[in-house]
């Protein structure tokens, strides 16, 4: 079973590699390698928005909590990174389109700092750098729980491997390259995940049987009580309207139609996809109790056979090979455009810039790999990572909104919201609540709100230069 699986897993990295180096060839320009240059169709955006909403957290850390403690509540972080999108494209899709087609603007804190100033792209460009990397660095660790034992090495030996190989594969393919391999990825996941599903509750003994072994509440989704469940649905959908994945898929659409289909269709697959791994969690409580959580995942799949435990791992390689190259991809690009470009060398050629995007994926890619040798929680951790962002979205949303709030309302609302929720992040014990949502919330909006009501402009000058360029875009596409 292990020399089979090592060599599905070895095939399987390097078919991931050999279309990363088919698409290489096309990344002629930083915007083909960062943002695809207005080639993503629908059939790219679906599996590249995919890829930031299952990775390890949607793969092993959902079934892993799903079998621990929450049972099937634990759908609710992908739920709400769909929710999440559809608000997105809703509030926010036509605010990037504006500013991609008038100003080439191919990042989150570039549009910030259009609609504010550029206090607010520095701070949006920390934000953006330490959620993504942190994000990545939670991949290497979730393949590691299932290729560690395979292979018979040390966690911490396989996660750096893994890490490597994502480095190399994002250097590679840019970001249609990897748009592309995720149409692979994805459907192997979808398809893989869903058989696993069906046969472990099978082997079971039927969902009944299931049942019958299972705590009491453990098939409600709002196990952890209404509170904790709303936190992580706001956290989702907070956090996914300051995505930059969807910004980018935005940006990067052919036209803003296949931006809204891609969209639509990604929410139907990941309500779909969130039930998978949780049902193995659940279907592993039920049928093997005593397991490492960690471990349900594949433990459930391989008791259930060896062709189902192979299929098993090779969705879980499709969920975090999807999602750790986009994610490593997303830092370059905000590191690229808002600081190298904006600050470092203005006048960089394209040449240059192409190859400092490299090692900028590199250096970070390192870094982060570092990182997920501390990792403990991967759900618990992402779900909080996705918290820090959120702020980002509410003043945004007040922004586009209320033509009032300005440069400064919004630089002090994300920067003390977003403070508070990266100190709540990293403290032990915090008070009154674990999750940095709430507290970041209160103090962000409290802020924007007292500054915005001093403000003596009842239009801002963000707000107004927002109008212009709205009027530019509707010039610009009827002339097309």
């Amino acid at each position: 079973m292990d020399n089979t699986m090592i060599i599905i897993f070895i095939a399987y990295v390097l078919l991931s590699m050999f279309l990363a180096l088919v698409v290489m060839k096309k990344n002629k320009t930083v915007h083909d390698m960062l943002v695809a240059k207005n080639g993503l169709s629908v059939i790219l955006i679906v599996p590249l928005l995919m890829s930031e909403a299952v990775g390890g957290s949607g793969t092993v850390g959902s079934a892993t909590e799903a079998m621990s403690t929450i049972g099937m509540a634990a759908v609710w972080t992908i739920w709400g990174i769909a929710i999440g999108y559809f608000c997105f494209r809703l509030f926010f899709g036509k605010f990037y389109r504006v500013l991609s087609v008038t100003r080439g603007i191919i990042s989150v804190p570039s549009a910030y700092e259009a609609r504010f100033d550029k206090r607010t792209k520095i701070v949006l460009l920390i934000v953006v750098c330490v959620v993504y990397a942190c994000l990545f660095a939670l991949q290497p660790v979730a393949a590691a729980a299932v290729l560690a034992p395979m292979f018979g090495v040390d966690r911490a030996t396989m996660i750096i491997v893994l890490g490597i190989l994502f480095i190399i594969i994002a250097c590679l393919g840019g970001l249609k390259g990897m748009a592309s391999m995720n149409r692979l990825h994805a459907f192997v996941m979808v398809v893989g995940l869903g058989i696993v599903a069906f046969s472990a509750v099978n082997y079971g003994g039927g969902w009944k049987a299931v049942l019958a072994e299972l705590p009491e509440n453990y098939m409600n989704p709002f196990n952890p009580g209404m509170g904790q469940v709303l936190v992580w649905v706001l956290s989702g959908l907070l956090s996914q309207m300051s995505s930059a994945v969807i910004a980018t898929v935005i940006i990067g659409g052919k036209t803003y139609n296949d931006v809204k289909h891609g969209v639509n269709i990604t929410c139907v697959l990941l309500f779909i996809f969130a039930l998978f791994p949780v049902i193995i969690g659940i279907a592993a409580k039920a049928v093997m109790p005593d397991i490492d959580p960690a471990t349900a995942l594949y433990s459930m799949s391989a008791q259930v056979s060896p062709v189902i435990g192979g299929i098993a791992v090779v969705a879980v390689l499709a969920a975090i090979f999807s999602t750790a190259p986009a994610l490593l991809l997303i830092v370059t690009t905000t590191v690229i455009q808002d600081l190298y470009k904006s600050f470092v060398k203005p006048t960089a050629t394209d040449k240059e810039t192409m190859a400092m995007s490299r090692i900028v994926t590199v250096v970070v890619g390192l870094l982060a790999v570092f990182m997920a040798t501390k990792t403990t929680s991967i759900f618990k951790q992402t779900v909080q990572i996705f918290q820090i962002r959120a702020i980002a979205a509410v003043v945004l949303l007040l922004s586009l909104a209320w033509p009032r709030v300005d440069s400064r309302a919004g630089f002090w609302g994300i920067l003390s919201g977003g403070t508070v929720a990266v100190v709540w992040y990293f403290m032990e014990n915090p008070p009154l609540v674990s999750d940095p949502l709430i507290p970041s919330l209160i103090v962000g909006v409290i802020v924007t709100l007292v500054l915005t009501l001093c403000s003596k402009k009842k239009v801002s000058d963000g707000y107004q230069y927002y109008l212009e360029l709205q009027e530019e875009y509707k010039s610009l596409k009827n002339q097309t």
